[in-house]
């Protein structure tokens, strides 16, 4: 891609609405992943300051067969050993939460 006719843009709010100001006429525009996510950045800022509550869907992650067979036995063998100690219910559900938040990044 080309930074040929590059533009600076900028993303603000004014009187109640999101703006996008270009220093000259635009006909098209091309960006990258990184500039897109910027320009939808400072787009829902703006508007999140505008009184807007946005949320952005997060994919469902997958999980292979292997990595679930893993993650079984590392629950089963925390969960086990919490059991053994006898540990409070609550605490249990935290950290076998947090072993499989943590398992999943």
């Amino acid at each position: 891609m080309s930074n040929k006719g590059a533009q600076q843009i900028a993303v603000g709010k004014e009187g109640g609405k999101v703006v996008m100001r270009f220093p000259s006429s635009v006909t098209w525009m091309e960006l990258d992943p990184d500039q897109a996510a910027l320009i939808g950045e400072s787009m829902i800022m703006s508007a999140a300051g505008l009184g807007v509550r946005i949320e952005i869907p997060q994919e469902k992650r997958e999980i292979t067969p292997m990595q679930r067979a893993a993650l079984d036995a590392r629950v089963s063998l925390v969960l086990k050993n919490m059991i053994e100690k006898n540990a409070k219910p609550e605490y249990m559900a935290k950290q076998l939460i947090d072993v499989i938040m943590r398992e999943m990044e």
